[in-house]
């Protein structure tokens, strides 16, 4: 008898141990994909900062919203990028926090990843729309990404162009 009772100690606790674990993963995947915050798609063409600097973008979620797909493109008059988004992370129905891959680049010091955020004012127009950017190494992009963390620095704000944030 009391080794049956022991068996099913062994079992609840193991049963228990699992419901944990699983409730760990959906507390982290419920906390990264609130779905009052969920983006489908978001672009823009604009110029920022001052004349002569030109950002594009497009990204789109995949079935897995941690690993989005889509481009960058930034231009100045010191040097150019473009980058590889492989997460998108809403921040608001207007805000996106966005970690990329920098492929091609005309300065050797910009990092291997950039982590950008945008955020769409509404009417296109100087001043409504804004982009931050930073370049970080890998370890420290997806940690701030993760984190939902700005990416520093002060706002650029478009002075002409758009940018688009959709929400689903």
């Amino acid at each position: 008898m009391e080794q049956i009772f022991s068996s099913v100690i062994f079992i609840v606790l193991v049963a228990f141990a699992i419901f944990v674990v699983a409730a760990f993963i959906v507390a982290e995947e419920a906390q990264f994909e609130n779905p009052r915050k969920h983006v489908r798609r978001a672009l823009g063409h604009a110029e920022y900062y001052k004349p002569g600097y030109v950002f594009e973008f497009h990204a789109h979620e995949t079935e897995n919203i941690r690993l989005s797909k889509g481009e960058i493109w930034n231009y100045t008059p010191y040097g150019w990028y473009n980058a590889k988004i492989t997460r998108m992370r809403p921040l608001d129905e207007r805000t996106l926090l966005m970690a990329a891959e920098v492929g091609e680049k005309s300065m050797p010091f910009w990092g291997p990843w950039v982590l950008l955020k945008v955020h769409d004012g509404g009417t296109p127009g100087a001043g409504v729309d804004y982009v931050w950017s930073q370049f970080l190494d890998k370890e420290e992009a997806l940690r701030r990404f993760n984190s939902g963390k700005d990416p520093g620095g002060e706002p650029r704000y478009v002075l002409t162009g758009d940018l688009s944030v959709a929400a689903a």
